[in-house]
């Protein structure tokens, strides 16, 4: 699969970290009970215990499909504004939900087609919240 290059930058101060993923894992899951397919793909930074930022791009193996970045430190408890582009494309700006814990944001579902496409064909992708 393709390197990606995140730029991840938080709402806290300008503390940008800057991570090079490496290949994306492919984790093979299901619903102990309902028997659905959870499974779901991941890049994670690994650059060391205190910075696990990661995207995370989930299907149940329908047309349910979600991709959320965990940035691995508070956000907000309120919708986070998100932008990011592929390579040297026009960047896209949205709002997307915040988790429950609020380090993660998840993607609106209007964007997911067009950034699988999207990334399909790039390098590098650049990400700030």
């Amino acid at each position: 699969m393709r390197k990606f290059v995140f730029f991840v930058s938080s709402l806290v101060f300008f503390s940008v970290a800057l991570a090079q993923y490496g290949s994306w894992n492919f984790v093979k899951s299901s619903d102990s009970i309902t028997d659905k397919d959870k499974s779901y793909i991941i890049n994670t930074s690994g650059t060391g215990i205190y910075d696990n930022k990661s995207i995370i791009l989930r299907c149940d193996g329908l047309k349910n499909r979600e991709i959320y970045v965990n940035f691995d430190e508070f956000l907000d408890n309120e919708e986070i504004p998100v932008v990011y582009r592929f390579d040297k494309a026009k960047p896209v700006l949205a709002k997307w939900t915040n988790s429950t814990d609020g380090t993660a944001a998840f993607m609106p579902e209007k964007l997911i087609k067009a950034f699988v496409k999207a990334s399909k064909s790039s390098k590098t992708l650049t990400l700030r919240a």
